[in-house]
């Protein structure tokens, strides 16, 4: 990976953007009977996430709609494909039938949310999003499927099928395959966020990264001279 998208990164990770918070009124409205104020609260969310300087697209071109959702500390990808109309469910982990089901009822929800959303903004909806509430939830063939029921790196199997999946049926990303390349993806991502021009706390955070240099340098020192001291130590005592 030569490049890491900033905007994409930021938005998927910043609990304070419009996605995070549209997804939480996404699961209000998928288990809720009346849910009139939370489809109003999700639709002014992502009518302000349109005007987004960072976006830069028209909505009326756009072929794939990528929606991250973060649930019980583990993030998966649906995938809202307007060209070969249909949903793509992307996770790095299998579930069982009663799980899927859940994914499946979110899935309608969200598909119903954006038809309504995307018809009423666009001047001239075409039939993809007239008929999105019938679009069927499929599963991409991942070659970089863990299975794992607990894995750290769900955030980065997201993050990286957010910028190469092009909405295919097969989706092979090798980057994705090895603890090393994902260990290494994090950091990259995480220098990445920090010095983004989008992050309102970016001096701050260097400002303590400074600290803690100055902090670690001193403990460093401090082990480093424990070690001699203690090897000193362990000398004179072969000596005796």
């Amino acid at each position: 990976m030569e490049n890491l998208n900033v905007p994409l990164l930021w938005m998927l990770v910043s609990r304070n953007l419009p996605w995070f918070q549209s997804q939480a009124f996404l699961l209000e409205v998928a288990n809720k009977d009346s849910n009139t104020q939370d489809i109003d609260k999700l639709f002014d969310i992502w009518s302000r996430w349109l005007f987004i300087p960072c976006n830069d697209f028209d909505i009326a071109n756009v072929e794939l709609i990528f929606v991250p959702i973060l649930l019980s500390e583990h993030f998966f990808l649906i995938v809202v494909n307007l060209k070969e109309e249909k949903l793509q469910f992307i996770d790095n982990m299998s579930y069982d039938t009663k799980y899927m089901s859940e994914v499946e009822k979110f899935s309608n929800v969200l598909s119903d949310m954006l038809s309504t959303f995307l018809d009423q903004r666009l001047p001239q909806s075409n039939d993809s999003v007239k008929n999105m509430v019938e679009y069927t939830l499929e599963s991409p063939s991942l070659n970089w499927k863990s299975g794992k029921q607990k894995n750290n790196d769900s955030g980065i199997y997201t993050m990286v099928s957010m910028l190469y999946f092009d909405g295919a049926d097969m989706f092979n990303c090798d980057v994705l395959k090895t603890v090393s390349t994902r260990r290494a993806l994090r950091a990259r991502i995480a220098a990445t966020l920090v010095l983004s021009d989008m992050n309102t706390v970016r001096d701050e955070v260097l400002k303590k990264l400074s600290e803690f240099r100055l902090i670690r340098s001193q403990d460093a020192k401090d082990v480093f001279d424990g070690m001699k001291k203690k090897t000193k130590q362990g000398k004179k005592e072969k000596k005796v």
